[in-house]
């Protein structure tokens, strides 16, 4: 994988190297050219963005969405076992992203941690398409530890299919509780794959037995479907917040991040754009957010080296700009 700047797009993008199987004869190169082109139509935050199939001193990459962060496996093996809030809101997006896949009449088939990116700002987004039809002809395979059972017998798949992948990722999210290593996803992919499914205890305990059964008729038929039992529990959970989020007629602040959502997209395309400009101005009519977007979204996902300084129109900048400085420097 490499970091370019595509100058037709002007933006960063993410080139992929693919294997040289999946091209070796012209019919599987087409094949491959037309998953991508399908795959480009796949316009979601929550799923990363496929730009073109383009060939470098006769290797075939994929053109894609730079995504600035790091994988739901290093966020495991840095944290240990989720919290049931956080897990909630990773697996609301992730679910999202996938109901986007499936509307566009596609099947990820390679759902796993390691194909899961979170951002600074909190988005979340599924990456790396293992992608087919619905009739399961499409020429990427899956992780076998991901895998429902009617994939690894090589027969069609659809949406059943992620949601059975999806469920694996959402119960390791809950059992990692000094973060995965090897040997402990080992035994996790082994009990889970027992009957029953021996699984963590949780809220989500029979919701998640639903989404793994080995079989397919008896899963939820979609991501959506998954993502509202999901919901439904979340409500239910004794000691689930009930905060008032709004701050009424004032601008979110930056101690209101947590509540200010639904601009992930956004902040990160400004922080992109930031690494290259010297000056970039944020406008828009009074009322319209600009300073709960500068204040709960810029600045909490300011990337490392970065500090901020506000200030107020005054008289003498040069003086207000002295003293905003001083107590950071």
């Amino acid at each position: 994988m490499w970091r370019a700047y595509d100058l037709k797009l002007r933006l960063e993008v993410a080139l992929k190297s693919l294997h040289p199987k999946l091209f070796e004869t012209e019919d599987a190169l087409e094949v491959l050219r037309d998953e991508v082109r399908a795959a480009r139509e796949v316009t979601s935050p929550n799923v990363c963005r496929l730009y073109d199939l383009v060939e470098v001193d006769d290797r075939e990459l994929v053109s894609m969405e730079y995504i600035d962060g790091f994988t739901l496996l290093d966020h495991l093996k840095q944290k240990g076992l989720l919290e049931l809030k956080e897990a909630n809101e990773i697996a609301s997006q992730l679910l999202a992203g996938l109901e986007a896949v499936h509307e566009a009449g596609l099947v990820h088939r390679d759902v796993k941690p390691e194909n899961v990116m979170l951002t600074r700002t909190g988005r979340v987004v599924v990456m790396d398409f293992g992608l087919t039809s619905p009739s399961g002809s499409g020429s990427i395979g899956g992780t076998p530890a991901y895998m429902p059972p009617e994939q690894a017998r090589g027969e069609a798949t659809d949406a059943r299919a992620d949601v059975f992948s999806a469920g694996m990722v959402l119960a390791e999210m809950l059992s990692a509780e000094r973060g995965p290593d090897e040997s402990s996803r080992q035994t996790f992919w082994e009990e889970i794959r027992k009957e029953p499914p021996v699984l963590p205890e949780s809220p989500w305990k029979p919701i998640l037995s639903q989404a793994l059964s080995p079989d397919a008729d008896a899963r939820y038929a979609t991501a959506a479907d998954l993502a509202r039992a999901l919901e439904e529990v979340a409500f239910r959970v004794e000691g689930v917040e009930h905060e008032r989020p709004y701050p009424g007629l004032s601008s979110f602040q930056q101690e209101d991040a947590e509540f200010f959502f639904g601009r992930e997209a956004e902040v990160e395309a400004i922080w992109k754009r930031l690494r290259h400009s010297h000056l970039l101005g944020l406008i828009g009519p009074s009322g319209s957010g600009k300073s709960s977007f500068i204040n709960a979204g810029l600045l909490p996902a300011a990337p490392d080296g970065w500090f901020c300084v506000r200030m107020a129109p005054s008289t003498d900048p040069f003086a207000a700009l002295g003293r905003a400085l001083l107590p950071e420097l």
